[in-house]
């Protein structure tokens, strides 16, 4: 029996309906990939995190709560930033911590974020 990983069905898939494609992003609950594929569908690298929840569909609900957008809205408001914030971790239950603590220092007035 031959063992197809979820990386190269992902990669067959994406070349099956969207023959351009060059770079797939997969943000799942729990880790996401990037992977890369030629014109055949075949993967020619891919990078995956999966040791915490930062950069996951979750770590993105999260914030999205912190900040009181819906997830819907959370990339076209990423994309309005003038800047970058630093955080100084990946760990998204710290990486939320940290968020709530910027709110509440660039927005001193709870009315704006909540908790």
């Amino acid at each position: 029996m031959k063992n197809i990983s979820e990386i190269s069905c992902h990669a067959r898939g994406v070349n099956f309906f969207f023959p351009s494609v060059r770079t797939i992003l997969d943000m799942g609950g729990q880790d996401c990939k990037a992977i890369s594929v030629d014109g055949e569908g075949r993967v020619t690298d891919f990078v995956m995190n999966d040791k915490c929840a930062g950069g996951t569909g979750r770590f993105l609900e999260m914030i999205a709560d912190v900040l009181n957008v819906p997830l819907a809205e959370i990339g076209s408001t990423a994309l309005q930033s003038k800047g970058a914030i630093p955080f100084n971790t990946i760990c998204a239950v710290f990486a939320r911590s940290e968020a709530v603590a910027y709110c509440a220092k660039a927005f001193p007035n709870p009315i704006f974020w909540q908790d």
